[in-house]
């Protein structure tokens, strides 16, 4: 069912003639691919380490839906949502939901350096409304991603 979402939502932004589309359709081209790659890789042991795995690869190939939940990935592996919280930070030291976070800004700074992105297509290729990413990035960061893409714009200038 994922894959055939993808699968759609890629069509539907290729037939949109909004330039900032291309950008996410190649977003999406990456996650379906990705995707087609874990299926093919099988989890055959349900140790701690394989939750852990396999909830992390979810967050891989699912950072930028805006509806990615804790749940929602605790649900599809099979496990208790507190209980992924316990392997998460016992295995990596982090909640699952610092993870999420942490992936979705790592892909927003390497997006926001990408010529033509802008702030907004950044925060919903990664799964965040605007204002929600703004604060999360600035949390990282220390500075807003719009300060953040003209500093590194100027630096790569130069």
């Amino acid at each position: 069912k994922y894959l055939l979402d993808l699968l759609s939502e890629m069509i539907r932004i290729f037939d949109s003639s909004e330039e900032k589309n291309v950008f996410l359709l190649g977003e999406k081209l990456f996650h379906f691919l990705h995707t087609l790659l874990g299926i093919t890789s099988s989890f055959s042991e349900n140790t701690q380490a394989d939750y852990v795995d396999r909830a992390k690869h979810y967050i891989d190939i699912g950072y930028h839906q805006a509806d990615l939940t804790i749940r929602k990935i605790s649900d599809r592996i099979g496990l208790n949502r507190s209980y992924l919280y316990e392997l998460f930070k016992e295995k990596i030291g982090i909640s699952p939901q610092e993870y999420l976070t942490k992936i979705r800004i790592q892909k927003a700074t390497e997006m926001l350096l990408l010529p033509g992105a802008t702030v907004i297509s950044v925060s919903h290729a990664v799964g965040y409304e605007p204002s929600v990413f703004s604060k999360a990035f600035k949390k990282h960061h220390g500075i807003s991603p719009g300060k953040y893409k003209k500093t590194a714009s100027k630096e790569n200038l130069q």
